[in-house]
């Protein structure tokens, strides 16, 4: 899953036409708040490492952000996921994936990515 999320950042950031450092800088000027919203459930692993929980915020929400978007016009006609036809088949098991709390992201995350 990895590989789609990233390639769901690369076409939200080239969309936008900013460079991915404002990107990088503006989940990092939140970081702290983030991870508190996470308090002792955020693994160390994440806690220790603030890069790798940026990346992974940013490539987390550009990913959601991708999702609900439907923007299939930016990927292949045969995306296994983003393409009319991946979506139809995909969708609902990364909806519901996305549903368990584990995996919920901080609405943070997607405003500053909107921003």
């Amino acid at each position: 899953m990895e590989e789609h999320k990233r390639r769901a950042l690369v076409q939200l950031i080239n969309r936008s036409k900013k460079p991915l450092q404002d990107f990088i800088s503006s989940i990092n000027d939140v970081a702290g708040e983030l991870e508190a919203a996470y308090g002792k459930d955020l693994d160390g692993n994440w806690r220790d490492d603030r890069r790798r929980f940026i990346d992974m915020m940013l490539t987390d929400g550009c990913f959601l952000l991708e999702m609900m978007s439907k923007p299939s016009q930016d990927y292949e006609q045969y995306d296994p996921i983003f393409s009319e036809h991946g979506r139809i088949g995909i969708f609902p098991l990364i909806r519901s994936d996305m549903l368990l709390i584990e995996n919920q992201l901080p609405l943070l995350v997607l405003k500053k990515i909107l921003g």
